[in-house]
């Protein structure tokens, strides 16, 4: 019985976590350069976006894709084949990942060989806490990553438990994946650590294999950046880091955000002892020397946790990317959890029945009371897919011609229209450069032809707006109602003239 009663709850999860795509997919400035660079891979043969970040580049130039490792750009490739529209291919790509992360955490829920209710423990988490419904929404690379980096964690215990050579191969395989996703996939080398060290027959052949399939990747892609730019990357490196922000970030994180389960912040102590808890005692029930104790399932599991927060969190220290958040730290919490649960399954083995019940009901207890579970809408739900009504405007820009003269053409901070408008998109990050007429002057004389492409509602909007107000500048102005969008373009007459 309790087999059926497991599948169903994994497909009930699996179809509630899918099904907000029906109403379509979050693009977010992330999000759209993968799918744009997808694009330019497969109409002009290499990666670049349109968009002018992070250069803030003025000039109508295209931009260096180098920010991110090239792996779910790829991914997207075959989609778009079949779609043909970026934003329906995104969605069922991403689809597509969701399955694979439920596969994967399956895969390794039935290699720990927990009791049943943990596994639906696990399974209600990555659908109602609250990181995983953020994930599953936008087309982001976390789902695919993370589930990568489970199969190896699953393949690593399967010949951790058998001393079967057949699993080290599939790990590397599916690390070698990962790290074409995220360059933190080199911290999946921490899965290989504990097995290679228990391994006598051809420990070097296998050492050799674990670093080259999650580093591989990640050297390659920095050495085409550095050789064909000059850098590995151009906005991790773009600035320093604020310490304020980032030192303390993860253990404020925790308390204030994963582990809060009322108003005031002393319960989120107690959950975090439980947690810790969980995370050690195992270790401390064990017999045997310390690294006997280390050297087991629950051991890699800790190792692979701290390998990825620690990892994280110091690159947050020395190099520049967004804040520590659900989406950043979602490996780590995924990792976290898995440990967690697997030291209450550990602690659960041997104890009165009511002692392992109450055990194997915490993690229930815990997304009942947690601020960060999210209320989700019934996935049966009806939902429609609309394609972003810009895609629309975007095609009547084109039929006016508008596109084929302009050499460029400046927006707001939408990244989106670099999907349609297939040139490039001056995002105006300083809105004093429409403040007056003579920097909107300046701003026409560049290129070719540029045009002006807005939400209504839109700071630079305004700011184009008010500066047009007190010149003598003689724009024209199309309004795509549907969109929300206003257009200004210079007549054809002065195109010169100005």
């Amino acid at each position: 019985m309790m087999p059926w009663i497991e599948a169903l709850v994994v497909l009930l999860c699996t179809i509630t976590a899918i099904s907000p795509l029906r109403g379509g997919i979050d693009l977010s400035p992330d999000s759209v350069n993968f799918v744009v660079a997808a694009q330019n891979l497969m109409e002009h043969g290499h990666f670049f976006v349109y968009t002018n970040w992070p250069s803030h580049s003025i000039l109508p130039e295209v931009e260096p894709f180098t920010d991110f490792p090239p792996g779910y750009s790829l991914y997207l490739i075959p989609f778009l084949a079949w779609f043909r529209e970026p934003y329906l291919a995104s969605a069922w790509a991403h689809a597509t990942t969701i399955l694979a992360f439920f596969g994967a955490l399956s895969f390794l829920f039935h290699g720990l060989r927990w009791h049943v209710l943990l596994r639906m423990a696990g399974y209600l988490t990555v659908t109602v806490f609250t990181t995983y419904p953020v994930l599953y929404a936008h087309y982001w690379t976390e789902p695919l990553f993370i589930a990568c980096t489970l199969a190896v964690g699953g393949c690593m215990i399967r010949t951790f438990r058998s001393h079967d050579r057949r699993p080290w191969y599939w790990a590397a395989a599916f690390a070698f994946l990962a790290s074409t996703l995220k360059i933190i996939g080199v911290f999946n080398l921490a899965w290989f650590a504990i097995p290679l060290l228990r391994t006598h027959h051809g420990r070097t052949q296998r050492a050799v294999l674990a670093v080259a399939a999650c580093t591989a990747p990640v050297l390659i892609w920095f050495a085409r950046n550095l050789l064909t730019y000059g850098t590995v990357s151009h906005s991790h490196l773009m600035g320093a880091p604020d310490l304020n922000d980032t030192l303390l970030r993860p253990i404020v994180f925790l308390l204030h955000d994963l582990f809060r389960i009322s108003g005031p912040l002393w319960p989120s102590y107690l959950v975090l002892l439980v947690a810790v808890t969980c995370f050690v005692l195992p270790l401390r029930r064990m017999t045997g020397p310390a690294i006997a104790r280390i050297a087991t399932v629950h051991g890699m599991l800790l190792l692979a946790t701290c390998v990825h927060l620690g990892g994280i969190w110091l690159l947050s220290l020395v190099t520049f990317f967004s804040i520590l958040d659900d989406r950043l730290l979602s490996p780590s919490i995924t990792l976290g959890m898995i440990a967690i649960l697997n030291g209450i399954h550990l602690l659960s083995l041997g104890q009165r029945w009511w002692v392992r019940t109450i055990l194997l009901l915490m993690p229930f207890l815990f997304l009942g009371l947690s601020r960060h579970t999210t209320r989700l809408s019934s996935p049966f739900q009806m939902r429609t897919f609309h394609v972003p009504p810009e895609a629309a405007a975007w095609e009547d820009i084109q039929a006016s011609g508008m596109v084929d003269r302009a050499s460029h053409f400046y927006s707001d901070r939408d990244f989106r229209h670099q999907l349609y408008a297939r040139i490039p998109q001056r995002i105006l990050w300083d809105t004093t450069n429409v403040g007056d007429e003579q920097r909107i002057r300046e701003l026409l004389r560049t290129g070719d032809h540029p045009f002006f492409v807005m939400h209504e509602a839109s700071d630079e909007l305004k700011a184009l707006e008010a500066g047009l107000a007190g010149s003598s500048i003689e724009l024209e102005r199309t309004i795509h109602p549907e969109a929300g969008l206003v257009v200004y373009t210079m007549p054809p007459s002065t195109h010169r003239q100005q």
